[in-house]
């Protein structure tokens, strides 16, 4: 859906377009009469009521930036729901797997001596952080590697530990992860390319329309018609403004309903982890 701030644009650009459609001609033969004596022999007096049909088209085509952008970023997020499942699966997967071996582990060695060969901490069922996840996995399947000779296959109970073919197992999981969270922060910095977009196509739509309309309100004062020159000035004024506190677009970096969310909350910065 697109934004409230794309919406707002459309329809003030759509509302002047209007408007000035209907008053092309009152507004130019208005201002043809008083510019007429002012033109010297020589001299042609310009076609105003051209001059507004293109004003009507420099409108336009800031609209049209503005609605471009606005599907871009809305397909581009449409496309991030894919890899953000995936991460969110494989990121299940690898917690339950290093909970399951903590837990064997515990049996077997005893809580102080299974934290030193796998050290999870913090992984207790909380998947909103797959970068933290993904860190554990990696660090646990190279202290299993290392830990084959210090803590060769054991039993206990019937319940044995074999540290590295827990870490064969663990450690195709660990590379999907890798792999989600890496197209999940490529997909994050190509919808932050698309909200760039927009709030660009914003700060362009909203230079061409204010001149437009500006350009348009000259004239009818010019014509004698400060009743539509208010009119259009209203226009003007009702429309949205780049920076405005009510515009949540106006920052390319933090709009409220456009950046993307990063895959992580414990991570400031976006990093990948290539495998």
């Amino acid at each position: 859906m697109p934004s409230t701030m794309s919406l707002r644009r459309q329809r003030a650009a759509s509302s002047a377009i209007a408007f000035l459609e209907t008053r092309e001609d009152e507004i130019g033969s208005c201002a043809e009469e008083q510019l007429g004596p002012l033109v010297r022999p020589g001299e042609k007096l310009p076609d105003v009521r051209f001059c507004l049909k293109l004003v009507r088209r420099w409108m336009a085509k800031g609209l049209a930036g503005v609605v471009a952008a606005d599907q871009a970023n809305i397909n581009e997020r449409d496309g991030d729901l894919g890899p953000r499942l995936e991460l969110v699966e494989a990121t299940e997967d690898v917690q339950r797997q290093l909970v399951a071996g903590r837990r064997i582990a515990v049996v077997v060695y005893g809580a102080a001596r299974a934290q030193e060969i796998l050290a999870l901490d913090g992984i207790t069922g909380n998947v909103k952080q797959p970068l933290k996840v993904l860190r554990q996995g990696q660090d646990t399947v190279k202290r299993l590697r290392e830990a084959a000779i210090a803590a060769p296959q054991e039993e206990v109970g019937g319940v044995d530990f074999d540290p590295v073919a827990f870490a064969d197992r663990l450690e195709p999981a660990v590379e999907r992860l890798a792999r989600a969270y890496d197209a999940v922060v490529l997909e994050r910095r190509k919808v932050q390319v698309t909200v760039d977009g927009k709030a660009h196509a914003h700060a362009v739509f909203d230079t061409l329309f204010r001149a437009g309309v500006r350009f348009a309100v000259a004239l009818c004062l010019i014509g004698g018609k400060p009743e539509l020159a208010a009119r259009l000035s209203a226009k003007e004024l009702n429309a949205p403004r780049r920076g405005d506190a009510s515009d949540p677009d106006s920052s390319s970096t933090s709009p409220a309903n456009d950046a993307p969310s990063p895959p992580d909350a414990d991570s400031g910065t976006e990093e990948t982890n290539g495998v």
